[in-house]
């Protein structure tokens, strides 16, 4: 969720920006998307890495050993990756709301950018984008294992591989799954009617 309201605050600003500001931030988005997820896990390491031997600042563990747990890293290797998803998605789906013919009557009227994209963009926007989170979270969670090996961070999927048995992974899976699918339910119960109908 944390990727998510980052990507919706980036997403504000650009399309609050003037055009050739855009095209730079885009060209920059299609660059990051294409590097692998796994140069972003190694990259992280490898910059905490630099910065301690340039400056002597532990900024943080690169991995988890005798007791000392890495977690910030793990956190960011997962979270850049998922927030350049979400960018993209948002990117396209704001510009997908802003061509439309309500946005181009809120335009006429007067109405101010921000306040076109607060109240108009964003509620017809955010309900689709959660609804994509839902049906594409295998890929969400697909580098959850690379990053317990590249960080030597026990976790789950370490566990399921460790003990490959049907009962490990049904429970696994339940408790991966069953706090999503509430936090799914509590957001559909949450939004506003006129949220879901758009407009």
């Amino acid at each position: 969720m944390a990727a998510l309201a980052v990507a919706l605050f980036i997403v504000f600003v650009y399309f609050l920006l003037p055009g050739w500001s855009r095209k730079g931030i885009a060209f920059g988005l299609r660059v990051l998307d294409g590097i692998p997820d796994i140069l972003f896990m190694i990259g992280t390491q490898l910059l905490v890495i630099y910065v301690f031997k340039e400056t002597g600042l532990n900024v943080a563990n690169v991995a988890t050993v005798q007791g000392e747990r890495a977690v910030l890293l793990p956190v960011v290797s997962l979270a850049i990756p998922t927030m350049l998803m979400f960018l993209k998605l948002l990117i396209l789906r704001f510009g997908q709301e802003i061509e439309k013919d309500y946005v181009v009557l809120a335009r006429a009227k007067g109405i101010s950018p921000p306040a076109i994209l607060n109240h108009h963009v964003l509620r017809n926007v955010v309900v689709s984008t959660v609804y994509y989170i839902r049906h594409h979270l295998w890929f969400i969670l697909s580098n959850l294992y690379l990053v317990e090996v590249l960080f030597n961070v026990p976790g789950i999927s370490w566990f399921i591989k460790d003990y490959p048995t049907t009962e490990v992974f049904t429970v696994a899976l339940l408790l991966i799954y069953v706090p999503i699918y509430l936090l799914f339910h509590l957001f559909e119960w949450a939004v506003p009617g006129e949220w879901r109908r758009g407009g």
